[in-house]
């Protein structure tokens, strides 16, 4: 590969890096970090002192068990959907 070939393909990674980089950047900031602390705060064992206990899936048994709420909170929720879709479509 001749030198200004090999040239003008190092501008071009600098240049895909510089537009590039900002977004991923805020991209892992803002999504990918939250993400991976909500995971693995769902799967902790925290108590009022925010204590992490142990890894276990009692949250989502004693929400999909015991958990009374939940048909109605989904209900309402899927209310705000159909009506948003309604408003934001009409």
């Amino acid at each position: 590969m001749p030198d200004f070939a090999r040239a003008q393909l190092r501008r071009q990674w600098i240049n895909f890096g510089l537009f590039l980089g900002p977004a991923l950047v805020l991209l892992f900031v803002f999504f990918v970090v939250p993400v991976v602390i909500d995971l693995v705060l769902a799967f902790t064992d925290m108590g009022r002192t925010l204590a992490v206990g142990k890894f276990t899936l009692e949250n989502f048994e004693r929400m999909f068990t015991r958990d009374t709420r939940l048909l109605g909170a989904l209900g309402v929720t899927f209310i705000f959907v159909l009506a948003t879709l309604g408003i934001f479509n009409v």
